[in-house]
């Protein structure tokens, strides 16, 4: 099958992103279906998407803490990203949350508890 480098439209946006032959290539050979989304909306659909992970550490004096992403990566917390009124995390805990980008790096953000 010959493939060629073409343009698509983003479905969200509406911005138009190229679809280069190798990834049509690579597409075809591990069965995927072809992008509807541009490089950016595909990016902040995964920053927005639920995460879940377990908790490493929390101190609750100090308001902070961290969490181990089911991905493998670690994810600073703060005490903000709770509920109003809930009690401070506790190590071992798995919880849900979103992804934010800072200038400080990456957190959790909207975190809730989950029963696994």
């Amino acid at each position: 099958m010959g493939f060629k480098d073409r343009i698509l439209v983003c479905r969200r946006c509406g911005v138009r992103f190229l679809d280069t032959a190798a990834q049509q290539r690579r597409r075809a050979e591990l069965n995927e279906a072809t992008p509807n989304l541009c490089p950016g909306c595909r990016a902040l659909e995964a920053l927005l998407r639920p995460r879940r992970g377990v908790v490493r550490w929390f101190d609750a004096r100090r308001g902070f803490g961290f969490i181990h992403d089911e991905e493998g990566g670690r994810v600073f917390v703060h005490v903000s990203a709770l509920p109003a009124g809930a009690p401070p995390l506790h190590r071992g805990e798995h919880v849900e949350y979103v992804l934010e980008r800072t200038k400080e790096g990456t957190r959790a953000v909207q975190v809730k508890r989950v029963t696994d």
